[in-house]
């Protein structure tokens, strides 16, 4: 379990970084630290549910959990209703209905409930891999 959340944060991080580090990309809710909740407990969940394959890092298969991130991060940035803005300069399109700082919609809620069940689902079912 203990190796599941930290593999899930190390791809979390990584994807956050590449995504709204690199790419300006954070997804529909404007707020780099809900990117990242979603990145990191998506990853977490799908690295759970998904067949464990690939190469193995002292003992832990990284690469479902890496592979799901990717496709989250993917489907999110796809989402983003704007790029984040470089320094000093501002969004030429305007937003049509821009959240107050910190608050967040009903679909992240909806996601954040379902990716958490999604997760202690998978400990409750987990099976032993041989």
């Amino acid at each position: 379990m203990f190796s599941d959340i930290i593999t899930a944060l190390c791809a979390g991080i990584f994807f956050t970084l590449v995504f709204a580090g690199a790419m300006k990309k954070i997804g529909p809710w404007s707020s780099i630290a809900a990117y990242f909740l979603i990145v990191f407990l998506g990853t977490w969940a799908g690295g759970l549910w998904v067949t464990r394959f690939g190469p193995t890092l002292k003992g832990i298969f990284w690469m479902p959990f890496f592979s799901v991130g990717l496709v989250i991060s993917l489907l999110l940035s796809s989402a983003a209703r704007s790029s984040l803005p470089e320094s000093g300069k501002t969004l030429e399109q305007p937003v049509e209905k821009e959240l107050p700082a910190g608050e967040l919609d009903l679909s992240f809620w909806i996601l954040f409930v379902g990716l958490s069940i999604s997760i202690l689902g998978g400990y409750l079912t987990q099976r032993t891999v041989l």
